[in-house]
């Protein structure tokens, strides 16, 4: 088994702790941008759904003369021999791969010591995942980015720091750690927006020193290890409502990805997709069917089935007693895409779980054809 893997054993083992959020009320914000541009710009989308149609055609020629016993074929001219065609290339040679990542908070200050617990202890998992993933396609060509399940840039550490926060010279006594900050930007606040300063309890809380003010990290980039660590540090201070199974559409949908968007540049047409979801259940916010989410993440790759790879963390999957085995909408979503992943979100140990995550998207990317 490869390398990668057993050295991420260590810190994926153990006991994770994921779902609802602590004892207290969460700190509910109102405000959300859905179909933002970076600040400074503005634009106007509409879609409508249409047929792509493709036409090929192949004409070939040939003459043939007979004389008595003896038959010429002449080739048409300029024609290549078997010997001389190229192949066509198969195997991914880049991959985008998005977290969406649980982040749910409490505004109760006695609940912060667990919630940073939890939160070194989801990070350590999504590192390791991350890692793993990295060594394997060190040859690639990777971009990696991470949202959350609620996009609210506001925290429950600002609620519980509140006016005796000063972000210069006054650390808040719950969450000392904690950043105090405001952000008008349309992109802190928008469902599917790569976070790059992840706020709260046991979370960064800095600036992840990502490139050119991208929102996802590259592998070429000269911090690419450094900038895993920060993105993939999210904390438990989310606030809002939560979006879950739609983030990955809402995140990697044209205006988002094209220039000008939040995730500008993310997305590439030659690229294979890998999804990671890590959450109890589908959120609050989450709109449609299992089949409609599957039917929609699979059309971001232009319904290429082996274009995307979906890697889920949940609820109710067999065989970890603690996680149960039932049906849930998160379950069949993942079931319906044909390449996936399905893992039990507490598991106490999920060094299983990457292996069968990074086998998948070896497989898959051998698969893959690049479109052009």
């Amino acid at each position: 088994m490869r390398s990668a893997i057993f050295l991420a054993a260590a810190i994926l083992a153990g006991p994770l702790a994921c779902g609802d959020s602590a004892p207290g009320q969460p700190w509910t914000s109102t405000s959300l941008t859905t179909n933002p541009t970076m600040p400074g710009s503005t634009s106007s989308s509409s879609s409508s759904g249409e047929d792509s149609t493709s036409t090929s055609t192949s004409t070939s020629t040939s003459t043939s003369t007979s004389s008595g016993s003896e038959t010429t074929l002449a080739p048409p001219p300029d024609m290549p021999g078997f010997d001389t065609l190229e192949p066509v290339p198969e195997g991914c040679e880049k991959i985008d791969l998005l977290f969406v990542l649980w982040d749910g908070g409490s505004s109760d200050a006695g609940a912060q010591a667990e919630a940073r617990e939890w939160a070194e202890e989801d990070a350590a998992r999504m590192i390791g995942l991350a890692d793993a993933i990295s060594a394997e396609a060190a040859n690639y060509d990777l971009h990696l980015m991470v949202t959350t399940i609620t996009p609210d840039f506001t925290t429950t550490g600002d609620k519980l720091c509140g006016l005796d926060c000063d972000p210069i010279t006054m650390p808040c006594d719950e969450v000392p750690e904690h950043v105090c900050m405001e952000s008008w930007e349309e992109c802190d606040w928008a469902v599917g927006s790569g976070v790059v300063f992840p706020r709260g309890t046991g979370a960064s809380n800095k600036l992840c020193p990502t490139t050119d003010g991208r929102r996802f990290a590259r592998s070429q980039d000269p911090q690419f290890p450094e900038a895993i660590d920060c993105l993939l540090r999210v904390g438990r201070s989310g606030t809002g409502e939560g979006y879950v199974a739609t983030t990955p559409m809402a995140a990697l949908k044209p205006e988002m990805v094209a220039d000008g968007g939040c995730n500008a540049g993310f997305l590439r047409d030659d690229a294979m997709l890998v999804v990671v979801i890590v959450s109890m259940s589908a959120g609050g916010g989450d709109t449609g069917t299992p089949a409609e989410w599957a039917e929609n993440l699979l059309a971001l790759k232009g319904g290429y089935e082996d274009g995307v790879v979906l890697v889920m963390l949940t609820n109710g999957i067999p065989p970890e007693p603690q996680c149960g085995d039932f049906p849930t909408k998160l379950r069949t979503f993942a079931e319906l895409v044909p390449h996936h992943v399905l893992g039990c979100v507490t598991a106490p140990d999920f060094t299983p779980f990457v292996t069968a995550a990074v086998d998948k998207i070896d497989a898959v990317c051998d698969q893959f054809i690049p479109p052009g």
